[in-house]
């Protein structure tokens, strides 16, 4: 996991035995293999607390491909789980913005969600959480010059 903004970068720390040389995956390093037995859905499988500024937008992804098929889910700051990944035999990026409101921190977690037993196994790789620019949102910028934003332009 990276964490790339203006504040500085964070690494994920987890246990070594859930990392494992991956040909293939999307960063040609170590990916995170999770052999889920999903009797009990929607425990998380991994998540992190990142330090981040206040009303600020930010692009959260993570890539997934399967042994065996899953849906992967993610929740910030324990609120409810958000999104509906499904894994596929090749890897496949998945990416969303989130808006950290007033928190100067946010509790990441990704769930698998099927809650089939002994089935959901599955890889998970560059998981990051970056910090938008102004040019990203697409709130304000206007390429065309006319004064309307890109998101609001017909031309």
């Amino acid at each position: 996991f990276r964490s790339t903004s203006s504040v500085g970068c964070a690494d994920l720390s987890v246990a070594p035995s859930g990392w494992v040389s991956s040909a293939g995956s999307c960063s040609g390093g170590n990916a995170l293999q999770v052999n889920a037995d999903c009797t009990i859905p929607l425990t998380h499988f991994w998540g992190q607390t990142i330090q981040v500024k206040p009303n600020t937008n930010y692009k959260f992804g993570f890539s997934l491909r399967h042994a065996n098929p899953a849906v992967v889910a993610y929740s910030v700051n324990n609120g409810p789980n958000q999104g509906s990944y499904p894994t596929t035999t090749n890897w496949t990026k998945y990416q969303v913005i989130i808006n950290s409101g007033n928190s100067t921190s946010m509790d990441l977690k990704l769930f698998e969600t099927t809650g089939a037993a002994a089935s959901a196994d599955f890889g998970v790789d560059d998981i990051f959480l970056i910090e938008m620019t102004q040019d990203e949102t697409c709130s304000t910028k206007d390429t065309d010059g006319d004064g309307i934003p890109n998101h609001l332009d017909l031309d």
